[in-house]
């Protein structure tokens, strides 16, 4: 069995041609450290295991395909670009483009962030660097990912829904749903992220959130339903003190309340993978997103806009084709996340 190192921390074991199709598919390079019971020290793949393909041409991966430096996902060898050093899918190519326009090398990440994060420093790192949030290419990729994921994806994702329902029990199922929404939400981007980042996905990815961070997932997601909740007391409160005298002003202070809470329901759209990926405290997560997204405040809600239109294009298929774009909604969401908040690589 073998074990390799990403950002100093060990990952594995794994068997031999699981780490061959890692180093197949991007996720490992030449560089990467492995080791296994025998060997002296650590070394790096290629010294270990030497590849040796012909110079500017990829290595390819299983079916002949080749793999796309930003997706990383594999593609025929019709299908790819040939830009600059890289090999890229069609659908990425505008970010790709876009990104060597930002001064980077195009594929931007650099692999998983080190663990514990500092939320402050994570703040201003962003802020430093910047970002420009493609909501129409998050989306488009996102479609990408479920379309060669599709059973999955869709099984995945309907599981998550099931469960984060209370599986339409009466009386107990709403309960059973305030419990498990946070847990199961920080389970499921877990899952669209290691798809993301060409890791092996799992079912049981699903439910990781309840393994890892059940305590801070239902904080996040409780903590930031209250404070949406907060802005509806004022016209509530007026309602059962006045009954029909206060309808007018009631309604009045409902309808103001909706400003903020469509402007903090944009900002909270983090929260849940920042805690699940990053295990940052529910209090954390909020303060951090919300920070993040002001940057871009419209962009983000560009991404929420578009996403959820193309979720209600399901449901006006007779709700049969929510199946498909639920899914395309969750990893469009991931993606935006691995954009803004994912490890960027060094210059």
């Amino acid at each position: 069995m073998w074990y390799y190192a990403i950002n100093q921390q060990q990952q594995g074991p794994i068997s031999d041609a699981e780490l061959e199709s890692l180093f197949k598919s991007g996720a490992i390079t030449s560089e990467t450290l492995i080791w296994q019971t025998g060997m002296a020290a650590w070394l790096p793949y290629g010294q270990v295991k030497p590849v040796t393909p012909p110079s500017g041409i990829p290595t390819p991966v299983s079916g002949g395909g080749l793999v796309c430096s930003m997706c990383k996902q594999a593609f025929p060898p019709d299908q790819v670009l040939r830009l600059g050093e890289s090999w890229v899918c069609g659908t990425c190519k505008p970010l790709y483009v876009q990104r060597l326009r930002e001064g980077g090398s195009g594929s931007g990440h650099a692999g998983r962030r080190a663990l514990p994060v500092n939320p402050d420093d994570l703040i201003r790192e962003i802020a430093q660097r910047d970002y420009e949030l493609l909501s129409v290419e998050c989306i488009r990729r996102g479609w990408d990912l479920v379309v060669r994921n599709a059973g999955l994806c869709i099984g995945v994702t309907v599981l998550a829904m099931l469960v984060m329902s209370g599986g339409g029990i009466p009386i107990v199922g709403p309960i059973v749903s305030l419990i498990v929404t946070g847990p199961m939400l920080g389970g499921l981007y877990c899952f669209y992220l290691k798809l993301i980042r060409s890791e092996t996905a799992m079912v049981s990815d699903a439910f990781s959130g309840f393994k890892t961070a059940f305590g801070r997932l239902l904080a996040g997601n409780l903590f930031s339903k209250l404070l949406l909740i907060l802005w509806l007391a004022p016209g509530g409160i007026l309602f059962a003190i006045m009954g029909n005298k206060g309808m007018v002003p009631g309604v009045i202070l409902l309808s103001l309340a909706m400003i903020p809470i469509i402007y903090l329901s944009v900002c909270f759209v983090f929260i849940m993978p920042l805690i699940a990926d990053l295990e940052l405290s529910a209090w954390d997560a909020i303060r951090v997103s919300r920070a993040v997204v002001n940057q871009h405040w419209g962009s983000v809600l560009v991404l929420c806009f578009l996403g959820g239109l193309v979720a209600g294009v399901g449901v006006l298929a007779c709700c049969v084709g929510l199946l498909f774009t639920l899914p395309v909604f969750y990893a469009s969401l991931a993606y935006a996340y691995e954009d803004i908040f994912g490890l960027k690589e060094t210059r």
